[in-house]
Protein backbone atom coordinates (compact mmCIF):
# COMPACT_ATOMS: atom_id res chain seq x y z
CA UNK A 1 0.00 0.00 0.00
CA UNK A 2 0.99 3.80 -0.78
CA UNK A 3 1.81 5.40 2.66
CA UNK A 4 2.93 9.39 1.08
CA UNK A 5 -1.16 10.00 2.32
CA UNK A 6 -0.82 9.19 5.55
CA UNK A 7 0.55 12.02 7.23
CA UNK A 8 -0.12 11.37 11.33
CA UNK A 9 2.24 8.54 12.29
CA UNK A 10 -0.58 7.57 14.21
CA UNK A 11 -2.92 6.40 11.75
CA UNK A 12 -0.38 3.93 10.25
CA UNK A 13 -2.00 1.02 11.73
CA UNK A 14 -5.38 2.69 10.82
CA UNK A 15 -4.12 2.48 7.35
CA UNK A 16 -2.63 -0.47 7.08
CA UNK A 17 -5.73 -2.31 8.51
CA UNK A 18 -8.14 -0.49 5.80
CA UNK A 19 -6.08 -1.77 2.89
CA UNK A 20 -6.04 -5.03 3.99
CA UNK A 21 -10.24 -5.04 4.15
CA UNK A 22 -9.81 -6.01 7.89
CA UNK A 23 -13.23 -6.75 9.55
CA UNK A 24 -12.32 -5.66 12.79
CA UNK A 25 -15.27 -2.95 14.58
CA UNK A 26 -14.01 -2.82 17.67
CA UNK A 27 -12.40 -0.41 19.97
CA UNK A 28 -8.98 -2.11 20.29
CA UNK A 29 -6.01 -1.41 18.98
CA UNK A 30 -5.73 -1.52 15.26
CA UNK A 31 -2.34 -3.12 15.73
CA UNK A 32 -3.38 -5.52 17.96
CA UNK A 33 -6.24 -6.46 15.40
CA UNK A 34 -3.68 -6.44 12.37
CA UNK A 35 -1.19 -9.10 14.22
CA UNK A 36 -4.54 -11.42 15.48
CA UNK A 37 -5.50 -11.24 11.83
CA UNK A 38 -1.59 -11.90 10.13
CA UNK A 39 -1.29 -14.34 12.71
CA UNK A 40 -1.57 -17.83 10.67
CA UNK A 41 -0.81 -16.09 7.50
CA UNK A 42 1.58 -16.36 4.19
CA UNK A 43 1.46 -12.71 3.30
CA UNK A 44 3.52 -10.26 1.29
CA UNK A 45 2.59 -6.52 2.88
CA UNK A 46 4.08 -4.09 1.04
CA UNK A 47 4.25 -0.71 2.64
CA UNK A 48 5.38 1.52 0.13
CA UNK A 49 7.16 5.28 1.00
CA UNK A 50 7.64 4.65 5.08
CA UNK A 51 10.13 7.27 5.02
CA UNK A 52 7.57 10.42 6.72
CA UNK A 53 6.30 7.57 9.25
CA UNK A 54 9.72 5.78 9.69
CA UNK A 55 9.27 5.49 13.49
CA UNK A 56 5.95 4.35 13.48
CA UNK A 57 6.60 2.24 10.63
CA UNK A 58 9.45 0.39 12.29
CA UNK A 59 7.62 -0.13 15.33
CA UNK A 60 4.50 -1.72 13.95
CA UNK A 61 6.80 -3.63 11.29
CA UNK A 62 8.80 -4.63 14.42
CA UNK A 63 5.55 -6.03 16.77
CA UNK A 64 3.86 -7.52 13.32
CA UNK A 65 6.79 -9.94 11.96
CA UNK A 66 6.76 -11.14 15.98
CA UNK A 67 3.07 -11.67 15.58
CA UNK A 68 2.54 -13.62 12.75
CA UNK A 69 5.72 -15.18 11.31
CA UNK A 70 5.05 -16.45 7.98
CA UNK A 71 4.30 -13.08 6.63
CA UNK A 72 6.86 -10.80 5.26
CA UNK A 73 7.19 -7.32 4.32
CA UNK A 74 8.78 -5.29 1.58
CA UNK A 75 9.10 -1.89 2.58
CA UNK A 76 10.35 1.02 0.46
CA UNK A 77 11.79 4.46 2.45
CA UNK A 78 14.85 6.73 1.73
CA UNK A 79 16.41 5.04 5.00
CA UNK A 80 16.41 1.65 6.60
CA UNK A 81 13.76 0.69 9.09
CA UNK A 82 16.58 -0.84 11.57
CA UNK A 83 14.01 -3.47 12.67
CA UNK A 84 15.67 -7.21 13.56
CA UNK A 85 16.14 -9.38 10.85
CA UNK A 86 15.83 -6.76 7.93
CA UNK A 87 17.81 -6.72 4.35
CA UNK A 88 18.81 -3.73 2.59
CA UNK A 89 18.46 -3.58 -1.35
CA UNK A 90 19.72 -0.24 -2.51
CA UNK A 91 17.88 1.30 -5.54
CA UNK A 92 20.64 3.13 -7.62
CA UNK A 93 19.77 5.54 -9.78
CA UNK A 94 19.20 3.69 -13.29
CA UNK A 95 22.56 3.39 -15.68
CA UNK A 96 23.73 5.87 -17.55
CA UNK A 97 26.76 5.69 -20.23
CA UNK A 98 29.52 7.58 -20.19
CA UNK A 99 30.34 10.14 -22.76
CA UNK A 100 33.56 10.26 -22.36
CA UNK A 101 34.76 6.70 -22.69
CA UNK A 102 36.27 4.56 -25.47
CA UNK A 103 32.88 3.35 -26.49
CA UNK A 104 31.45 6.40 -27.40
CA UNK A 105 32.15 5.74 -30.85
CA UNK A 106 31.17 2.21 -31.43
CA UNK A 107 28.71 1.43 -28.62
CA UNK A 108 25.40 3.37 -27.95
CA UNK A 109 26.32 6.68 -30.14
CA UNK A 110 26.89 4.52 -33.25
CA UNK A 111 23.45 2.65 -32.78
CA UNK A 112 24.68 -0.05 -30.54
CA UNK A 113 22.42 -1.33 -27.91
CA UNK A 114 24.27 -1.42 -24.69
CA UNK A 115 21.77 -1.75 -22.30
CA UNK A 116 21.56 1.45 -20.21
CA UNK A 117 18.45 1.80 -18.38
CA UNK A 118 18.65 5.45 -18.38
CA UNK A 119 18.62 5.73 -21.97
CA UNK A 120 15.82 3.09 -21.84
CA UNK A 121 13.50 4.74 -19.79
CA UNK A 122 13.82 8.08 -21.87
CA UNK A 123 13.56 6.67 -25.41
CA UNK A 124 10.32 4.18 -23.94
CA UNK A 125 8.59 7.63 -22.21
CA UNK A 126 9.85 9.67 -25.47
CA UNK A 127 7.99 7.73 -27.52
CA UNK A 128 4.49 7.39 -25.46
CA UNK A 129 4.35 11.65 -25.63
CA UNK A 130 5.90 11.78 -29.20
CA UNK A 131 4.43 8.93 -31.73
CA UNK A 132 7.26 7.30 -33.77
CA UNK A 133 10.33 9.10 -31.34
CA UNK A 134 13.24 6.73 -31.49
CA UNK A 135 17.00 7.51 -30.83
CA UNK A 136 18.98 6.75 -33.53
CA UNK A 137 22.58 8.27 -34.47
CA UNK A 138 21.74 11.42 -34.57
CA UNK A 139 20.33 12.02 -31.42
CA UNK A 140 21.84 9.24 -28.84
CA UNK A 141 24.99 11.67 -28.21
CA UNK A 142 22.55 14.38 -26.67
CA UNK A 143 20.30 11.79 -24.88
CA UNK A 144 23.05 10.37 -23.27
CA UNK A 145 24.57 14.10 -22.12
CA UNK A 146 20.97 14.68 -20.72
CA UNK A 147 20.48 11.09 -18.86
CA UNK A 148 23.97 11.48 -17.67
CA UNK A 149 23.45 15.56 -16.05
CA UNK A 150 19.64 14.26 -14.91
CA UNK A 151 22.32 11.71 -12.42
CA UNK A 152 19.98 9.10 -14.10
CA UNK A 153 17.27 9.67 -11.90
CA UNK A 154 13.58 8.10 -13.25
CA UNK A 155 11.24 10.51 -12.56
CA UNK A 156 13.56 13.43 -13.56
CA UNK A 157 14.06 11.68 -16.87
CA UNK A 158 9.96 11.02 -17.44
CA UNK A 159 9.65 14.79 -16.72
CA UNK A 160 12.20 15.57 -19.28
CA UNK A 161 10.53 13.11 -21.60
CA UNK A 162 7.22 14.84 -21.68
CA UNK A 163 9.20 18.25 -22.34
CA UNK A 164 10.02 16.34 -25.84
CA UNK A 165 6.14 17.38 -27.09
CA UNK A 166 7.73 21.51 -27.04
CA UNK A 167 11.61 20.59 -27.43
CA UNK A 168 14.21 18.68 -29.22
CA UNK A 169 16.79 16.98 -26.95
CA UNK A 170 19.62 19.88 -27.14
CA UNK A 171 16.93 22.23 -26.23
CA UNK A 172 16.28 20.56 -22.91
CA UNK A 173 19.87 20.55 -22.11
CA UNK A 174 20.80 23.88 -23.17
CA UNK A 175 17.75 24.47 -20.31
CA UNK A 176 19.09 22.23 -17.68
CA UNK A 177 20.83 25.20 -15.26
CA UNK A 178 17.44 25.84 -14.21
CA UNK A 179 16.22 21.99 -14.05
CA UNK A 180 13.31 22.61 -11.63
CA UNK A 181 11.51 25.04 -13.30
CA UNK A 182 11.88 23.16 -16.52
CA UNK A 183 11.46 19.57 -15.24
CA UNK A 184 7.31 20.18 -14.27
CA UNK A 185 4.60 18.87 -14.94
CA UNK A 186 3.97 15.22 -14.41
CA UNK A 187 0.98 13.33 -15.00
CA UNK A 188 -2.22 14.08 -12.89
CA UNK A 189 -2.84 10.58 -11.70
CA UNK A 190 0.50 10.32 -9.46
CA UNK A 191 1.23 11.97 -6.37
CA UNK A 192 1.91 15.36 -6.45
CA UNK A 193 5.62 14.88 -5.20
CA UNK A 194 6.02 13.06 -8.09
CA UNK A 195 4.57 15.85 -10.53
CA UNK A 196 7.51 18.22 -10.27
CA UNK A 197 11.39 17.79 -9.54
CA UNK A 198 11.05 20.17 -6.96
CA UNK A 199 8.15 18.34 -5.48
CA UNK A 200 10.43 15.51 -5.37
CA UNK A 201 13.41 16.92 -3.58
CA UNK A 202 11.60 19.06 -1.55
CA UNK A 203 9.97 15.65 -0.21
CA UNK A 204 13.22 14.72 0.81
CA UNK A 205 14.29 18.09 2.25
CA UNK A 206 11.26 18.62 4.43
CA UNK A 207 12.08 14.55 5.98
CA UNK A 208 15.21 15.47 7.26
CA UNK A 209 16.44 17.46 10.88
CA UNK A 210 17.53 20.86 10.51
CA UNK A 211 21.12 20.11 10.94
CA UNK A 212 20.88 17.57 7.77
CA UNK A 213 19.23 20.80 5.98
CA UNK A 214 21.50 23.14 7.31
CA UNK A 215 24.59 20.77 6.27
CA UNK A 216 22.54 19.64 2.98
CA UNK A 217 22.28 23.19 1.66
CA UNK A 218 26.33 23.94 2.65
CA UNK A 219 27.89 20.63 1.07
CA UNK A 220 26.49 21.81 -2.27
CA UNK A 221 29.29 24.21 -2.58
CA UNK A 222 31.24 21.34 -3.44
CA UNK A 223 31.56 20.24 -6.51
CA UNK A 224 32.20 16.55 -7.65
CA UNK A 225 34.07 14.25 -4.83
CA UNK A 226 34.57 15.74 -1.45
CA UNK A 227 36.34 14.12 2.22
CA UNK A 228 35.26 13.94 5.47
CA UNK A 229 38.07 16.51 6.53
CA UNK A 230 36.71 18.77 3.47
CA UNK A 231 32.99 18.75 4.99
CA UNK A 232 33.62 19.32 8.27
CA UNK A 233 35.68 22.10 7.56
CA UNK A 234 33.63 23.97 5.34
CA UNK A 235 30.43 23.20 6.88
CA UNK A 236 30.88 23.85 10.27
CA UNK A 237 30.47 26.94 11.86
CA UNK A 238 28.01 29.51 13.72
CA UNK A 239 25.12 27.00 15.17
CA UNK A 240 26.92 23.70 13.76
CA UNK A 241 29.66 21.93 15.06
CA UNK A 242 32.69 19.71 13.62
CA UNK A 243 30.86 16.96 15.66
CA UNK A 244 27.38 17.91 14.18
CA UNK A 245 28.24 17.67 10.48
CA UNK A 246 29.50 13.84 10.84
CA UNK A 247 26.13 12.79 12.50
CA UNK A 248 24.44 15.25 9.45
CA UNK A 249 26.12 13.45 6.92
CA UNK A 250 25.65 10.05 8.44
CA UNK A 251 21.45 11.05 8.15
CA UNK A 252 22.04 11.85 4.68
CA UNK A 253 23.52 9.09 3.63
CA UNK A 254 20.53 6.77 4.89
CA UNK A 255 17.98 8.85 3.56
CA UNK A 256 20.15 8.04 -0.03
CA UNK A 257 20.82 12.24 0.01
CA UNK A 258 24.47 11.66 -0.02
CA UNK A 259 26.46 9.22 -1.78
CA UNK A 260 29.47 7.05 -0.17
CA UNK A 261 32.17 6.77 -3.80
CA UNK A 262 33.89 3.51 -3.19
CA UNK A 263 37.41 4.85 -4.43
CA UNK A 264 40.74 3.87 -2.69
CA UNK A 265 41.34 3.65 0.53
CA UNK A 266 39.70 6.91 2.11
CA UNK A 267 35.99 7.32 1.71
CA UNK A 268 34.89 10.27 -0.35
CA UNK A 269 31.09 11.49 -0.87
CA UNK A 270 29.26 12.96 -3.73
CA UNK A 271 25.68 14.80 -3.90
CA UNK A 272 24.00 13.72 -7.10
CA UNK A 273 23.40 17.48 -9.53
CA UNK A 274 20.22 17.30 -9.00
CA UNK A 275 20.31 17.37 -5.08
CA UNK A 276 23.65 19.75 -4.90
CA UNK A 277 21.69 22.54 -7.14
CA UNK A 278 18.58 22.31 -4.94
CA UNK A 279 20.79 22.55 -1.93
CA UNK A 280 22.54 26.11 -3.26
CA UNK A 281 19.10 27.51 -3.37
CA UNK A 282 18.47 26.92 -0.04
CA UNK A 283 21.91 27.98 1.02
CA UNK A 284 21.23 30.98 -1.21
CA UNK A 285 17.78 30.99 0.70
CA UNK A 286 19.85 31.34 3.95
CA UNK A 287 22.08 34.06 2.86
CA UNK A 288 25.21 31.87 3.51
CA UNK A 289 25.96 31.63 -0.75
CA UNK A 290 29.09 33.87 -0.09
CA UNK A 291 30.47 32.78 2.70
CA UNK A 292 30.54 29.27 1.94
CA UNK A 293 31.99 29.79 -1.11
CA UNK A 294 34.53 31.63 0.38
CA UNK A 295 35.14 29.10 3.15
CA UNK A 296 35.30 26.43 0.49
CA UNK A 297 38.02 28.45 -1.21
CA UNK A 298 39.69 28.55 1.70
CA UNK A 299 40.03 24.75 2.84
CA UNK A 300 41.45 24.42 -1.06
CA UNK A 301 44.13 26.95 -0.55
CA UNK A 302 44.94 26.17 2.09
CA UNK A 303 45.55 22.48 1.29
CA UNK A 304 47.36 23.85 -2.11
CA UNK A 305 49.51 25.63 0.07
CA UNK A 306 50.52 22.74 2.25
CA UNK A 307 50.59 20.51 -1.07
CA UNK A 308 53.61 22.81 -2.28
CA UNK A 309 55.18 23.08 0.66
CA UNK A 310 55.61 19.37 0.88
CA UNK A 311 55.92 18.69 -3.05
CA UNK A 312 59.67 17.54 -2.89
CA UNK A 313 59.08 14.96 -0.43
CA UNK A 314 58.12 11.50 0.47
CA UNK A 315 54.48 12.84 0.33
CA UNK A 316 54.49 13.94 -2.90
CA UNK A 317 52.32 10.41 -4.70
CA UNK A 318 49.97 11.01 -2.16
CA UNK A 319 49.42 14.88 -2.37
CA UNK A 320 49.42 13.75 -6.37
CA UNK A 321 46.61 11.03 -5.95
CA UNK A 322 44.24 13.31 -3.91
CA UNK A 323 44.29 16.46 -6.55
CA UNK A 324 43.74 14.65 -9.51
CA UNK A 325 40.59 14.05 -7.41
CA UNK A 326 39.67 17.43 -6.93
CA UNK A 327 39.80 18.92 -10.41
CA UNK A 328 36.15 20.31 -9.78
CA UNK A 329 36.28 21.43 -6.26
CA UNK A 330 39.36 23.52 -7.56
CA UNK A 331 37.52 25.10 -10.82
CA UNK A 332 34.80 25.58 -8.33
CA UNK A 333 37.40 27.80 -6.23
CA UNK A 334 39.02 29.62 -8.73
CA UNK A 335 35.74 30.61 -10.49
CA UNK A 336 34.80 32.08 -6.76
CA UNK A 337 37.78 34.19 -7.15
CA UNK A 338 37.06 35.46 -10.45
CA UNK A 339 33.10 36.36 -10.31
CA UNK A 340 33.08 37.48 -6.80
CA UNK A 341 34.42 41.03 -6.11
CA UNK A 342 37.23 41.97 -4.19
CA UNK A 343 38.85 37.78 -4.29
CA UNK A 344 40.85 38.40 -7.39
CA UNK A 345 44.37 38.73 -5.09
CA UNK A 346 43.26 35.06 -3.82
CA UNK A 347 42.84 34.08 -7.09
CA UNK A 348 46.10 34.99 -8.48
CA UNK A 349 47.20 33.32 -5.23
CA UNK A 350 45.49 29.97 -5.75
CA UNK A 351 46.19 29.53 -9.47
CA UNK A 352 49.78 30.35 -8.93
CA UNK A 353 50.43 27.97 -5.76
CA UNK A 354 48.64 25.12 -7.92
CA UNK A 355 51.68 25.06 -10.30
CA UNK A 356 52.81 21.34 -9.31
CA UNK A 357 49.04 20.65 -10.31
CA UNK A 358 48.74 22.27 -13.71
CA UNK A 359 52.44 21.18 -14.72
CA UNK A 360 53.45 17.90 -12.39
CA UNK A 361 49.55 16.21 -12.49
CA UNK A 362 49.25 16.53 -15.99
CA UNK A 363 46.50 19.69 -16.32
CA UNK A 364 48.43 21.97 -18.08
CA UNK A 365 45.56 23.25 -20.62
CA UNK A 366 43.40 23.86 -17.07
CA UNK A 367 46.08 25.93 -15.90
CA UNK A 368 46.41 28.14 -18.57
CA UNK A 369 42.46 28.14 -18.92
CA UNK A 370 42.46 29.51 -15.26
CA UNK A 371 45.48 31.71 -15.28
CA UNK A 372 44.01 33.09 -18.21
CA UNK A 373 41.25 34.22 -16.02
CA UNK A 374 42.51 35.71 -12.90
CA UNK A 375 45.78 37.45 -14.85
CA UNK A 376 42.88 39.31 -16.66
CA UNK A 377 41.28 40.10 -13.64
CA UNK A 378 41.91 43.93 -12.96
CA UNK A 379 44.25 44.91 -10.04
CA UNK A 380 47.17 46.12 -8.80
CA UNK A 381 50.69 45.38 -8.78
CA UNK A 382 51.84 42.28 -6.31
CA UNK A 383 53.57 39.15 -5.60
CA UNK A 384 50.34 37.09 -6.22
CA UNK A 385 50.35 38.14 -9.79
CA UNK A 386 53.78 38.23 -10.13
CA UNK A 387 54.12 34.25 -8.95
CA UNK A 388 51.12 33.92 -11.22
CA UNK A 389 53.47 34.97 -14.30
CA UNK A 390 56.10 33.11 -13.55
CA UNK A 391 54.08 29.88 -13.23
CA UNK A 392 52.00 31.26 -16.88
CA UNK A 393 55.47 31.03 -18.46
CA UNK A 394 56.17 27.81 -17.44
CA UNK A 395 52.84 26.50 -18.64
CA UNK A 396 54.20 28.23 -22.19
CA UNK A 397 57.00 26.46 -21.96
CA UNK A 398 55.82 23.26 -21.30
CA UNK A 399 52.80 24.09 -24.57
CA UNK A 400 55.82 24.86 -26.68
CA UNK A 401 53.85 28.58 -26.80
CA UNK A 402 57.25 30.65 -26.92
CA UNK A 403 55.50 33.78 -27.25
CA UNK A 404 53.35 33.17 -24.43
CA UNK A 405 56.54 32.06 -22.97
CA UNK A 406 58.52 35.04 -23.24
CA UNK A 407 56.12 37.52 -22.59
CA UNK A 408 54.83 36.17 -19.24
CA UNK A 409 58.70 35.97 -18.25
CA UNK A 410 59.41 39.63 -18.94
CA UNK A 411 56.20 40.98 -17.78
CA UNK A 412 57.16 38.97 -14.43
CA UNK A 413 60.72 40.02 -14.20
CA UNK A 414 59.66 43.75 -14.85
CA UNK A 415 56.83 43.96 -12.00
CA UNK A 416 59.41 41.74 -9.65
CA UNK A 417 61.34 44.92 -10.25
CA UNK A 418 58.85 47.58 -9.43
CA UNK A 419 57.61 45.75 -6.45
CA UNK A 420 61.13 44.40 -4.86
CA UNK A 421 59.97 40.74 -4.92
CA UNK A 422 63.02 39.07 -5.29
CA UNK A 423 61.74 35.24 -5.56
CA UNK A 424 59.86 36.19 -8.79
CA UNK A 425 62.56 37.50 -10.03
CA UNK A 426 64.65 34.81 -9.31
CA UNK A 427 61.94 32.85 -11.44
CA UNK A 428 61.75 34.84 -14.43
CA UNK A 429 65.28 35.04 -14.78
CA UNK A 430 65.23 31.00 -14.82
CA UNK A 431 61.89 30.40 -17.47
CA UNK A 432 64.36 33.44 -19.60
CA UNK A 433 67.39 30.88 -19.53
CA UNK A 434 64.80 28.21 -20.72
CA UNK A 435 63.40 30.23 -23.33
CA UNK A 436 66.75 30.80 -24.79
CA UNK A 437 67.70 27.17 -24.80
CA UNK A 438 64.14 26.98 -26.96
CA UNK A 439 66.03 29.50 -29.21
CA UNK A 440 69.11 28.16 -29.57
CA UNK A 441 70.73 31.12 -27.66
CA UNK A 442 73.22 28.50 -25.57
CA UNK A 443 75.62 30.75 -23.82
CA UNK A 444 72.40 33.30 -22.75
CA UNK A 445 70.95 30.18 -21.54
CA UNK A 446 74.06 29.37 -19.51
CA UNK A 447 74.16 33.10 -18.20
CA UNK A 448 70.62 33.38 -17.04
CA UNK A 449 70.53 30.02 -15.36
CA UNK A 450 74.01 30.73 -13.50
CA UNK A 451 72.20 34.00 -12.72
CA UNK A 452 69.30 32.62 -11.47
CA UNK A 453 70.20 29.71 -9.77
CA UNK A 454 72.53 32.36 -7.81
CA UNK A 455 69.24 34.37 -6.93
CA UNK A 456 67.92 31.19 -5.20
CA UNK A 457 70.73 30.60 -3.60
CA UNK A 458 70.56 34.24 -2.24
CA UNK A 459 67.29 33.62 -0.44
CA UNK A 460 67.33 29.88 0.02
CA UNK A 461 64.79 29.42 -2.39
CA UNK A 462 66.50 25.65 -3.36
CA UNK A 463 63.58 23.43 -3.81
CA UNK A 464 60.77 22.33 -6.89
CA UNK A 465 61.03 24.51 -8.92
CA UNK A 466 63.84 25.85 -8.30
CA UNK A 467 66.09 22.84 -8.79
CA UNK A 468 65.31 22.98 -12.57
CA UNK A 469 67.86 25.48 -12.61
CA UNK A 470 70.18 22.82 -12.71
CA UNK A 471 68.25 21.12 -15.22
CA UNK A 472 68.25 24.17 -18.51
CA UNK A 473 71.95 24.40 -16.82
CA UNK A 474 73.10 21.27 -17.55
CA UNK A 475 71.38 21.26 -20.87
CA UNK A 476 72.93 24.29 -21.62
CA UNK A 477 76.60 23.20 -20.40
CA UNK A 478 76.34 20.36 -22.34
CA UNK A 479 75.53 21.99 -25.37
CA UNK A 480 78.78 24.52 -24.75
CA UNK A 481 80.73 21.69 -24.56
CA UNK A 482 81.64 22.14 -20.55
CA UNK A 483 81.33 18.67 -19.96
CA UNK A 484 82.97 18.77 -16.38
CA UNK A 485 80.42 21.42 -14.84
CA UNK A 486 77.47 19.46 -16.67
CA UNK A 487 78.75 16.80 -14.92
CA UNK A 488 78.29 18.46 -11.66
CA UNK A 489 74.91 19.38 -12.22
CA UNK A 490 74.65 22.72 -13.31
CA UNK A 491 76.31 26.33 -13.21
CA UNK A 492 76.91 26.70 -10.04
CA UNK A 493 77.60 23.87 -7.68
CA UNK A 494 75.19 23.31 -4.34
Amino acid sequence: MELAEVRDPGMLAHAVATALRLPDQSARDPREALEEYLADKHLLLVLDNCEHVLAAAAAMVSSLLLAAPKAQVLATAREQLRVAGERVFPVPPLTVPDTRAQDCGQGWQAGGDVGYEAMALLEERAAAVVPGFSLDRENKLAAALLCQRLDGLPLAIELAAVRLRALRLDDILDRLGDRFRLLTTGPRAVPPRHQTLRAAVEWSFDLCTLTEQVVWARLSVFAGEFDLEAAEQVCAGADIAESDVLDAMLGLLDKSVLTRVEKGPASSYRLLETIRQYGRERLADRGEETTLRRRHRDYYLARAEQAEAEWLGPRQREWSRWFRGQGPNLWAALDFCCTEPGEHEAGLRLAGVLWFYWVACGCVRDGRYWLDRVLALPGGASPERARALWVDCWIGGVQGDLPRFERSAQECLELAGRIGDRLAAAYATQFLGWHAVYRDDIARAAELEEQALARHRAIGELRAPALRCFVYGTIAQLELGDLDRARRGGPVDL
